[in-house]
């Protein structure tokens, strides 16, 4: 046990708030946060606050306040900050973050041109890596359970990166040898021109009714299935824009 949580025990009323709702110790308990104001950090080990088990503090760029007491990626994170489940939220414009294995909740902060960044090396591992994320409160899944509309998904003010050793390719097109910016046109539910061995294909769909997801055919048969992975795009997005010099993708309205 930290001692440093010693301290907040004399506050008397914080000691109700954090031992109340959850068999878990709250992170308001640990390091004098009993006291009159103290900050509650809501379940430790959902979103990565001070777990009493394993001595795991999240530091200065736990927000407490953010997307339900979810992970802000600030300075004090570093410019990649990611990894792990949680909430993950820009705290300022031009941030990077980046995911990591598992389904996270994953949020611009009202910011512009946060990049979202991916990073798995292999086909399944990006799908492992995408699968159940949602990014600005849109989510795509296969069989239902989507949440999907204007303002939710990734949209006109944010970048996608993948930046991993596996070429993205668009209508058989390697992106990263086209040396300047290239148009991604909007298709209706399906990924368009041939496939190349060991790359990914990237596509801006159309599932129908407006719905809209950045998609990756991650078992590289051409057509998008539930083998194949997604991310949730705002729904007024009209095309995409491969950017060459930061090798990104950004979403045009």
């Amino acid at each position: 046990m930290d001692m440093g949580g010693m301290p907040g025990m004399m506050g008397g009323p914080g000691m109700a708030g954090g031992m109340m709702g959850n068999g878990n110790m709250d992170g308001a308990m640990m390091g004098g946060g009993m006291m009159d104001g103290g900050i509650d950090y809501g379940d430790a080990y959902i979103f990565g606050g001070y777990d009493a088990d394993t001595g795991y503090d999240a530091g200065a760029g736990y927000d407490a306040g953010a997307a339900g007491a979810g992970y802000v990626a600030g300075a004090g994170a570093g410019a990649g900050a990611g990894g792990g489940g949680g909430a993950l939220t820009a705290s300022y414009g031009g941030q990077t973050i980046t995911g990591s294995t598992g389904s996270q909740t994953m949020s611009n902060g009202g910011f512009n041109n946060v990049v979202f960044n991916y990073t798995s090396n292999m086909s399944t591992m990006l799908k492992s890596e995408m699968d159940g994320d949602i990014i600005n409160s849109g989510e795509w899944s296969f069989g239902g359970g989507e949440t999907t509309g204007v303002g939710l998904g990734l949209g006109s003010t944010d970048q996608l990166k993948i930046d991993t050793s596996i070429p993205l390719i668009h209508q058989g097109q390697l992106l990263s040898t086209q040396g300047s910016d290239f148009t991604i046109a909007l298709t209706s539910g399906n990924f368009t021109g041939p496939n190349l061995a060991g790359t990914i294909q990237f596509g801006l769909l159309d599932m129908g009714y407006g719905n809209i997801v950045a998609a990756f055919d991650t078992d590289n048969d051409g057509n998008f299935t539930s083998y194949d992975t997604a991310l949730d795009v705002s729904d007024d997005i009209t095309a995409a824009n491969y950017i060459a010099s930061s090798n990104t993708i950004e979403f045009l309205v």
